[in-house]
């Protein structure tokens, strides 16, 4: 049985603002409260098909949320501007995703999304609508999802590689530590001129992996201050046997006595090699 029986239901319920609608937000508290009760006295709030889900009308475009602690559903690449492909789109999350959308622990399920189910749930959401003849009417949300799966295929075959080389240790950039075994992934571009380490492959922007072994402490760099050349952010450690391969493993070539390991979160993927006991 679902907990609002009817869209007075919602609006009572927004109208009455619990803790849990001001988790998971940025805005001051009494932003949000005004925030709700606008969602609240909308005339155009209804309820979804399944009952489960609300969509109404913000500024010419239409959303759709969770009544519970009435937050946004992300919709990236999604065109859900009008009452029926709202309606349609919550109907595909809610026949979809299993989520306890009208819950109060709906965020907190949203967050663990990644852990449960193995991909964000905005990468779930394109899943189920690709190809739709509706809300993807050109399947290009039908391609970023076959980009998204090729990226992730590529990633777990550098990683089975790695790990088979005895790189098996995931660990973060300030972990490393002199004397350390490492493999990372480095983004190499503008081979014709001097941008990151030159290295010269098929395409303009590259990411290879990088082996090294570390000598050093490391020496922070940004890319705003003293690391132009290499346009990132990193600790740029004194090295031996620094080493790149592409995808393939195939195209491989030695490098300067040095290396730049990313620290942003989004690009930073560092292994090390186990170390004997007693070293």
């Amino acid at each position: 049985m679902n907990r609002f029986p009817t869209v007075e239901a919602v609006r009572e319920h927004l109208r009455n603002p619990t803790e849990a609608m001001f988790r998971g937000g940025r805005e001051e508290r009494e932003s949000r409260e005004a925030q709700i009760k606008a969602i609240a006295d909308n005339p155009t709030l209804m309820l979804s098909r399944g009952g489960r889900l609300v969509c109404y009308k913000d500024d010419g475009d239409w959303r759709v949320a969770v009544p519970g602690v009435i937050r946004h559903i992300p919709v990236p690449f999604i065109d859900v501007r009008s009452k029926t492909k709202a309606l349609l789109f919550a109907q595909i999350l809610e026949e979809g995703i299993d989520m306890p959308w009208d819950g109060d622990d709906v965020i907190d399920a949203m967050f663990a999304f990644p852990d449960t189910h193995g991909e964000s749930l905005p990468q779930a959401i394109m899943r189920i609508v690709a190809g739709n003849d509706k809300l993807d009417p050109k399947d290009m949300i039908a391609a970023e999802v076959a980009a998204q799966d090729a990226s992730r295929a590529r990633q777990e075959r550098i990683l089975a590689r790695e790990t088979t080389a005895g790189y098996t240790e995931r660990i973060q950039t300030s972990e490393i530590k002199p004397g350390d075994e490492i493999s990372f992934a480095y983004s190499n571009n503008l081979p014709y001129a001097w941008r990151g380490l030159g290295i010269h492959t098929d395409r303009n922007w590259a990411s290879i992996t990088i082996r090294a072994r570390v000598l050093d402490e490391g020496k922070l760099m940004t890319r705003h201050g003293n690391n132009y050349d290499e346009l990132m952010d990193g600790l740029r450690f004194t090295a031996e046997s620094v080493s790149w391969f592409d995808d393939n493993g195939d195209a491989t070539g030695s490098l300067p006595e040095y290396a730049t390991v990313p620290t942003a979160s989004w690009s930073a993927r560092v292994l090390r090699k186990p170390k004997a006991a007693g070293k």
